[in-house]
């Protein structure tokens, strides 16, 4: 399935200016964004619309890793997510010579999906990496497939920025 992320301008700065504030301990920031989603023959369009930061003593002091949050953080977005009936997808940044994600995020996403996945099952939940001027996406859709990669996400507000999956 061909999928999309588009994201409001509006939304985008939000979540930039989140990510970008210093931490007491986490080298980098966390958040979460809920998202409606539409599909059409074999297209998926999934669409941000409201960002959830994770509060400063919702992190947890672990040196082996750039952030790590703890259970509040993680049930605090279920929540939201069971409420609006939204699909959720975690967020973060990389710096722009790493626009990709790390092993680590890898091993973690697998672990925290199923969660959202149980909350909302029609969803489209996934992760959310921002790097620089571009971004990607990973996506679960359920019924026990795997996840893939959008194959744009783009941003809607001017300026326009679109990050195309190279692979």
């Amino acid at each position: 399935m061909k999928a999309t992320v588009r994201i409001q301008r509006r939304l985008l700065v939000e979540m930039e200016d989140d990510l970008d504030r210093p931490h007491e301990f986490a080298k980098e920031r966390l958040g979460f964004v809920l998202a409606r989603w539409a599909r059409a023959a074999s297209e998926l369009v999934v669409i941000p619309f409201e960002y959830i930061s994770i509060a400063d003593d919702n992190y947890i002091d672990d040196a082996k890793v750039g952030a790590k949050m703890n259970s509040t953080a993680i049930r605090a977005a279920l929540q939201a997510t069971l409420n609006s009936g939204a699909a959720c997808l975690h967020v973060h940044a990389h710096h722009p010579t790493m626009p990709f994600f790390g092993d680590l995020d890898l091993t973690e996403q697998e672990k925290l999906m199923p969660s959202f996945l149980a909350t909302v099952p029609d969803a489209p939940h996934g992760a959310l990496l921002l790097y620089g001027t571009g971004a990607v996406a990973r996506l679960w859709s359920g019924n026990g497939r795997p996840p893939g990669y959008a194959e744009r996400v783009t941003v809607v507000g001017f300026p326009m920025r679109f990050s195309w999956r190279s692979s």
